[in-house]
Formats: structure tokens, sequence, C-alpha cells
């Protein structure tokens, strides 16, 4: 008799688990995209992927506009020290970037 009790608990628990899941998920799926970059963010994920490729004990020091709007294929520049320009490209409307040292890598 104790078993026919835990039943319909756990259906209900199941059940509001699922819901609980559905409307969270649903919520972080109509979060709007960012509007804008902040320099110092690109700046921190520039000088980790520099860091990376290159073996650096630490990162570089990446100086980049202060902030920049989010828009596909938005083309703006960040510096090293010393004077090396990397020119960033926005990919997408989510504020996705690609960079290079060479010059700006042709818009897709």
């Amino acid at each position: 008799m104790r078993r026919s009790r835990w039943i319909p608990a756990a259906i209900a628990l199941a059940v509001l688990l699922t819901i609980g899941f559905v409307v969270g998920a649903g919520g972080d799926l109509t979060h709007p995209a960012p509007t804008s970059l902040a320099g110092s963010d690109v700046a921190e994920q520039l000088a980790l992927s520099i860091q990376a490729e290159r073996g650096l004990g630490s990162p570089p020091q990446i100086r980049c506009p202060h902030e920049e709007p989010v828009e596909p294929n938005l083309r703006f520049r960040c510096s090293e020290p010393g004077g090396a320009v990397i020119y960033v490209v926005e990919t997408d409307s989510r504020g996705h970037l690609h960079w290079s040292f060479t010059g700006y890598p042709p818009a897709s």
C-alpha cells in the first residue's frame, strides 16, 4: 500500500521537473542577442587566443575600441604592444568574431 502512494508522487515530480525544464529552456531561447561588444571582453578573448596560439606563459596586453555595435561583417582594429594590428570581423549577429594579423579576411 505504501508503494501506491509513491507512484503518483513520482509522476507529479516528473511532471513538475519537465515543466520547469521546458519553461527554463524556453526562457533561454528568447534572450536577445547582445547589441554591443565591450572592448575589454574582445581584448581578453583575443589575448587568450594569442597566448594559446603562441604558447606564451601569460596573455599579451591587447587594446580594442571601448565598444563596438554587434553587426555581421563589422570590421574594427585592436592592437598589441609594439604596434602589431589585429583585424577583427564580426561573423554574425551574436557577436562571434574572426581575427587576423595580416589584414581583413574576406567578408562572408
